[in-house]
């Protein structure tokens, strides 16, 4: 009995170390899970699982957080991760650490970047407030010096975002409506209106004048600048009867919306431009809606009544020297005999120095034609007589002759052109000027009387 009873003692003293074991796995364990709790919140808290998408936890319990985390495991998947059961606690914690290295390295820096040049922003990883927290990233958004957590301070990015967006749509549409409702669309059909009746008038007088043998004939026209079609298109919208024209298939838009619309599209490249360097937007805008930088005057010719083809440099190279002179020089003076043509009793000057070199009889005889054709007021300097030749109806022919080095000074003389042998003219002598003569200074007032 006494031994039966000794073998009962040692089994329960077995039985309660047994215990005790157990009990201190078990405080152990619910340790280990506390703390596995508590550390699952940590990251929850700081906002990380928003930010990555995850279903809010609906409570705070076990349960909660084992969903989420199973939320997380099926959604998240770092590359290298083991999976549950495999791998130990050392090969995980290496994983974590490079996985944080990545982000709070290259990414960091980049934020950092990011956010400096955009001035008054910046961010800076600071360490946990206490052992077992993460690193706090804090992130400075505005001016005021406050820093935010990360998802605070995207909130209020978004914030600023909405803001400025309001504000950008309110200015946006205020200078819309001021242009429209100003006198710019009329300023700029009535520039249009000038710039094709001008275009139109000097391709009148070309049309009456082809030059050569084969009678060449030129014309202006205009084309889209280059990186400005859409500016050209709207300029076309403007012209008399594109309203007629509105609803076909290249012009869907009828030309108050063509208008509205590019004006917009003016606005916002404008704005974009100011907010990468130091002008203001506005002055970009002017330069935007500047009409004369859309398109290009370009030179087209044919011969006799054939098509008109492009007069392009490699048409020009072609030509003989004297035709490249009459070709150039043309357009030139159809321009200015158009722009004379607005103003009747206005002079009609034009002067040219070392006119016509290298330019051969006949084509010389055709250019000074078109000088007198064109009824302009016109100067020549050139080594040689120039004007004698049966184009010229009358001209006043000055030479200068400089006196014998090392004598200083040059001599005048006038011969008078009118057809036949030029006739010489008596030049009136100059008359030295004589100098001012200087004004006596004025009297200095007298000193006043020192009394004894």
């Amino acid at each position: 009995l006494q031994a039966e009873h000794g073998r009962r003692l040692a089994a329960a003293a077995a039985a309660s170390v047994r215990l005790a074991t157990a009990q201190l796995r078990q405080a152990k364990a619910s340790q280990a899970q506390d703390a596995a709790l508590a550390a699952w919140w940590i990251p929850v808290d700081a906002g990380l699982a928003a930010a990555r998408g995850l279903p809010a936890a609906a409570g705070r319990t076990l349960t909660h957080a084992l969903a989420q985390a199973e939320a997380a495991r099926s959604r998240i998947a770092p590359p290298g991760w083991p999976e549950p059961g495999q791998g130990d606690s050392a090969a995980r914690a290496a994983l974590a650490a490079r996985a944080w290295a990545a982000v709070v390295g290259r990414p960091l820096a980049e934020l950092r970047t990011v956010l400096e040049t955009s001035g008054g922003r910046g961010v800076a990883l600071q360490d946990p407030a206490e052992p077992g927290q993460l690193p706090e990233v804090a992130i400075l958004v505005d001016g005021a010096g406050l820093a935010s957590a990360p998802a605070r301070a995207v909130a209020q990015l978004d914030q600023q975002i909405t803001t400025l967006a309001e504000r950008h749509d309110q200015v946006m549409n205020q200078v819309l409506a001021d242009l429209l409702s100003s006198t710019f669309v009329e300023h700029l059909q009535d520039r249009q209106a000038a710039v094709t009746e001008l275009i139109s008038g000097v391709n009148r007088v070309l049309a009456q004048h082809p030059t050569g043998a084969s009678a060449t004939t030129l014309r202006l026209r205009r084309q889209a600048a280059p990186g400005h079609e859409t500016a050209f298109v709207v300029l076309t919208a403007l012209e008399p009867g594109a309203a007629a024209a509105a609803g076909a298939p290249d012009r869907p838009e009828s030309p108050p919306d063509q208008v509205r619309t590019f004006l917009e599209q003016q606005i916002r490249a404008a704005q974009d431009q100011g907010r990468s360097g130091p002008a203001d937007w506005r002055e970009h805008l002017s330069v935007l809606l500047d009409y004369r930088r859309w398109f290009d005057v370009v030179t087209d010719y044919r011969v006799g009544e054939g098509t008109w083809r492009p007069f392009t440099e490699e048409v020009h190279a072609k030509d003989s020297g004297g035709g490249k002179a009459v070709t150039l020089l043309q357009p030139m003076l159809a321009t200015l005999a158009a722009l004379y043509a607005e103003s009747g009793s206005a002079p009609r000057p034009l002067w040219l120095d070392e006119a016509f070199t290298g330019v051969d009889d006949a084509n010389r005889a055709t250019m000074l034609g078109l000088l007198v054709t064109f009824d302009l007021d016109f100067v020549l300097a050139g080594p040689a007589t120039l004007v004698t030749t049966a184009q010229v109806p009358s001209a006043a022919i000055w030479f200068i002759s400089r006196a014998p080095a090392p004598d200083p000074g040059v001599d005048l003389s006038l011969m008078l052109w009118s057809g036949g042998p030029p006739v010489a003219a008596e030049v009136p002598e100059p008359r030295a000027q004589e100098p001012p003569v200087p004004e006596p200074p004025a009297a200095a007032p007298p000193l006043p009387r020192m009394m004894p």
